[in-house]
């Protein structure tokens, strides 16, 4: 039994609206939160009815730029106002990193090669003098000698590879770049702060980055398992705090947020790829690039899909699993890279002011459910809760 309160949405047509009165004692002693030990002492749970659903609002297509290979992973990077476009193009072989700039002029090309020891890049992010790149498959070919075998690895960004300057040139127009790897973590979906996968698929396959203050957010992509895309739910977008979470080489990463998504959530299938910050670098809310060709604005303070786009008109015609794979923003537009086209879409997403009736409930854990470390002794908690799916506790 997991040791913090979970929820997990239904949402078809009409949302179930549940009103909970909840009352509970926890006998708590001062333990890890995998071994707390709560006791419910009285639960009434009275259920109405009512409309709900995320705001379909609208997307404007500015411009596109054609690459020459699939984007897996994509950043916009203010300090050389440069679109970098990571390309994850086969598994276990050399890896590619693109700059652009938002006109579409390409500046750099970099080749990571094969032998730095990454399966299958999928996200990129810059903070600083740091890089931090996803790995798809890595945990997959962790006892494979010469691969590193994590999910997200952060990286010496101290000198550019391509020598680019804040003017949005590079002196460099094609480099090859071994990274100094300072941290590996790893992720798997059957970790027990995750519990992904639905005992079909028990990788964690990291398909987005997003890193803000000590934390960074990933993302589990769907994977065809028997020629099937919907077998492996649940999938989870996590948060990690990369302060206290154990390295690889030590076991996989807790962590300390979790919304959990599956075919009922938004009323369709989905295949989370793509994640970035919008205008307010993930304070409140973050964004992400779905497969199926739409983009979410996931609220963090109420756990819900607030806004929904949908990006197939202007995407077009591509295959269920070669759709939006990565995301990016540069303040005034955002950018959706699309796996079966090689081609970045430069969008502009209109959002419409959002009511208490306009959300989707995602299912979430969030990370103050989940925060380790403070523990309690004989506390009474008693709440009222107000959600748009389907709840359960324990």
């Amino acid at each position: 039994m997991s040791p913090f309160p979970q929820s997990r949405a239904g949402v078809t047509g009409v949302n179930l609206q549940i009103n909970l009165i909840v009352v509970r004692l926890y006998s708590l002693t001062r333990v890890s939160f995998s071994s707390m030990l709560f006791q419910t002492i009285l639960f009434i749970l009275l259920a109405t009815t009512s409309n709900a659903a995320a705001i379909q609002s609208t997307v404007t297509a500015k411009s596109s730029i054609s690459i020459d290979k699939a984007p897996s992973g994509m950043f916009y990077d203010p300090t050389t106002t440069l679109l970098h476009v990571l390309c994850g193009t086969a598994t276990n072989a050399d890896h590619y990193l693109y700059t652009y700039n938002t006109d579409g002029t390409q500046q750099c090309l970099i080749t990571i090669p094969e032998s730095v020891g990454m399966t299958r890049v999928d996200g990129f992010y810059i903070v600083g003098n740091k890089a931090y790149i996803s790995d798809s498959q890595g945990p997959i070919y962790s006892t494979t000698a010469g691969k590193l075998g994590g999910s997200v690895y952060q990286v010496d960004w101290s000198t550019h590879p391509c020598g680019c300057t804040s003017d949005g040139k590079c002196s460099s127009s094609s480099v090859e770049w071994i990274p100094t790897v300072l941290k590996n973590w790893a992720l798997s979906a059957t970790e027990t702060t995750i519990g992904d996968g639905g005992g079909v698929d028990d990788d964690f396959r990291n398909s987005g980055i997003v890193v803000t203050e000590n934390y960074w957010y990933a993302v589990n992509g769907v994977h065809p398992i028997s020629n099937s895309l919907t077998q492996s739910y649940p999938k989870s977008i996590v948060k990690v705090d990369m302060s206290s979470a154990q390295l690889k080489n030590v076991g996989f990463a807790p962590v300390v947020g979790r919304w959990s998504f599956d075919a009922t959530t938004l009323g369709h299938q989905v295949d989370m790829e793509g994640l970035t910050c919008g205008a307010d670098k993930c304070v409140d809310s973050l964004y992400i690039g779905d497969e199926y060709n739409f983009i979410y604005k996931l609220d963090f303070n109420t756990s819900t899909v607030t806004h929904e786009w949908n990006l197939n008109d202007i995407v077009g015609d591509v295959n269920a699993d070669k759709g939006i794979e990565s995301l990016a923003f540069d303040g005034t537009y955002f950018y959706a890279g699309i796996q079966g086209t090689s081609v970045v879409h430069q969008v502009s997403l209109n959002e419409a002011a959002c009511g208490t009736q306009c959300s989707v409930s995602t299912g979430s854990s969030t990370g103050s459910m989940l925060s380790g470390g403070a523990v309690w002794s004989m506390v009474l908690s008693v709440f009222v809760v107000t959600v748009t799916s389907n709840t359960f506790f324990g």
